[in-house]
């Protein structure tokens, strides 16, 4: 085990990294206690054709690279549009783009496949990712999506970024109540899917 550190590219400062050094200031013989998810947290459509429309911030990027591997690799492809969109703070904190790390790239080839980053705007690398800036971008086939009946929308990471899809959605949608409609059917239908924390 080492401490780890990383260096913010804008500001030029040093930050201990939180896992490692909480780790290697562990006592000898100290218990650490896990908790989280198990399994896959998404389940796969049986309709192969699709849409799977994945919404994620910082760490709840994880669960769908996951799923992605699981349709391309195991069920050997998938024929409904595939589309990713995630974010962090910086791209310091952009999970599985980093050379060690960057399996969802194996991914790029695939037909159905598109990913979208989106990364707070510098010098503000506290401010919440720019997820909805990059989902408006892209308004036209979001909002496509959405309205086949077959897409699923997944939502994975903090809890304040459902507030931030809420809003976004609703400026595709046209408006609140537009969103919120079609929302309420996309969870009657059981093709919403949720991981926050």
């Amino acid at each position: 085990m080492r401490r780890c550190q990383f260096i913010d590219d804008f500001s030029g400062e040093r930050y201990d990294g939180v896992a490692s050094n909480y780790l290697c200031d562990l006592s000898v013989g100290g218990q650490i206690q896990f908790t989280g998810p198990e399994g896959h947290p998404f389940p796969i459509p049986d309709d192969h054709g699709a849409g799977l429309l994945m919404i994620g911030m910082g760490t709840g990027i994880a669960p769908f690279r996951g799923l992605v591997r699981r349709i391309y690799d195991e069920l050997g492809g998938w024929q409904g549009p595939v589309r990713l969109f995630y974010g962090a703070r910086s791209g310091l904190e952009m999970l599985y783009m980093n050379e060690e790390n960057a399996d969802l790239a194996l991914y790029y080839d695939q037909p159905t496949f598109e990913a979208f980053r989106a990364v707070s705007p510098k010098p503000h690398f506290g401010a919440p990712p720019a997820l909805d800036r990059t989902l408006l971008d892209h308004a036209a086939e979001v909002w496509t999506m959405l309205q086949d009946e077959r897409t699923h929308l997944f939502i994975a990471g903090p809890q304040a970024l459902l507030a931030q899809v809420d809003s976004a959605m609703a400026q595709v949608a046209g408006s609140a109540e537009q969103w919120n409609a079609l929302c309420a059917r996309i969870k009657g239908d059981g093709r919403w899917h949720e991981v926050l924390f």
